[in-house]
């Protein structure tokens, strides 16, 4: 019995949902335990059925996967010890604020122009609420200084996602798994996951005083 005797007719599966494949990708790849090529090997495995045939994982790419996983975990940890650390100086930061005459103390902080004329100001106001204006002046510097540490360091992580999200998009790009109209799809997701930990940094900033805030908490002052 011949195989020729008609032709076939193909029917081209639906291609899977590009959100759920890259969307789960992140997620392996964030909640792999161990230094591996997993997430790629899953994902690329699953797509098997889009772009047919076999995922080819060369050593390189599978290097490449494992490094960054271990990136993703490195920098989320440091994200962490960040936003303990920002938060406890910001608790630190609105007792300063929080005390009797801030509403008076600020504008001597933010306004003079010279450190004569700074302390000229705050010996007044510390007579006036019976305030140690040298302790208040040395309180303020340290809270100035750490405010700009911390500043810096939430820079480098917005840097670090960022360059974390490139060589994402690349991994993705040299797989070879995804068809060229499913790219941008693809390239888009990996954004948006990469972009929420860019929004949680994005809460933190430095105020017009050089002391560190979070844009979803209330600033107090009396």
């Amino acid at each position: 019995m011949s195989d020729h005797s008609s032709p076939s007719v193909v029917v081209d599966s639906p291609p899977p949902n590009v959100f759920e494949l890259v969307s789960s990708f992140f997620i392996k790849r964030k909640t792999v335990k161990k230094k591996s090529s997993a997430a790629l090997l899953l994902v690329l495995t699953s797509y098997v059925g889009a772009c047919g045939g076999p995922p080819e994982i060369t050593p390189q790419l599978a290097a490449q996967d494992s490094a960054l996983t271990e990136e993703v975990r490195s920098t989320q940890k440091h994200q962490d010890q960040f936003t303990i650390e920002a938060d406890a100086l910001i608790r630190d930061i609105q007792a300063f604020r929080g005390q009797h005459g801030w509403n008076e103390l600020a504008p001597i902080l933010k306004n003079s122009k010279t450190a004569s004329s700074q302390a000229s100001a705050l010996k007044v106001w510390g007579e006036k609420w019976k305030q140690a204006p040298n302790t208040v002046s040395q309180r303020f510097q340290q809270l100035v200084e750490r405010s700009s540490a911390i500043e810096k360091r939430r820079k480098e992580l917005v840097a670090t996602w960022k360059g974390i999200k490139t060589k994402e998009d690349d991994l993705l790009r040299n797989s070879g798994r995804f068809k060229a109209r499913e790219m941008d799809k693809a390239v888009s997701v990996q954004t948006l996951n990469y972009d929420i930990y860019r929004m949680n940094l994005s809460r933190y900033e430095v105020d017009e005083l050089g002391l560190l805030q979070r844009l979803d908490q209330a600033t107090p002052g009396r």
